[in-house]
């Protein structure tokens, strides 16, 4: 399974790339047994910025009892693959909600348009990402299932050929379990652009096995 998923993460990324940077938290503060897989496939849309739509897929798997690891392809408005660790030392217990911290890098590639005696001349660039997204995260009990929302702090740093920036947002979401079905679960995620990021809507589901 993971040789299949870092074959579609090589494929997408030497496709012909068509906008800039790419952020999401979408997951929440639990993490997968040994020998289990979370697999996330959702839909980013882009509200400002370089607006467009992203088609997403993320794999989180286990790596000890705080840790699991996660690699996310995007292809679309935004096209990139990452690879990260999402390390929850403070668990959701009665009224505490966990506390985490995802550290992670990507890379990815755009183009950028100028305009010049009125006309139009694409660039192709290479985007290389190091992040840090603190969060916490709590399950709440509803009628039909559970629900575990979340929210997020993105921080990062994006080395493009001719700048450095500091990209940052906030970003609110939702996970519902539906009773009966525990091994399938619905996601959502606002994002709000705060310094060189965008503002995105993200809403798609979640297979456990």
């Amino acid at each position: 399974m993971k040789k299949i998923f870092l074959l579609i993460l090589v494929s997408v990324f030497f496709q012909t790339p068509k906008a800039k940077a790419y952020y999401t938290f979408l997951t929440t503060g639990d993490l997968p047994q040994q020998k289990e897989y979370k697999v996330t496939s959702f839909v980013q849309l882009i509200t400002d910025g370089p607006v467009g739509t992203t088609v997403n897929a993320q794999l989180e798997s286990y790596f000890r009892d705080d840790i699991s690891l996660l690699f996310a392809v995007g292809a679309g408005a935004h096209q990139v693959i990452s690879a990260s660790a999402k390390w929850v030392p403070i668990p959701d217990l009665d009224r505490q909600a966990s506390l985490g911290v995802l550290l992670g890098v990507h890379i990815g590639k755009f183009k950028t348009t100028n305009t010049e005696n009125n006309e139009s001349k694409s660039k192709s660039q290479q985007d290389f990402s190091i992040f840090t997204k603190a969060f916490l995260s709590k399950e709440f009990s509803v009628e039909s299932g559970t629900m575990k929302s979340f929210a997020s702090l993105h921080l990062g740093v994006q080395k493009l050929e001719d700048k450095t920036q500091f990209p940052m947002l906030i970003g609110v979401g939702t996970e519902l379990n539906l009773q009966i079905q525990p091994k399938f679960k619905f996601i959502g995620e606002l994002g709000f652009n705060l310094n060189q990021a965008f503002t995105y809507i993200s809403a798609g589901a979640v297979f456990v096995y």
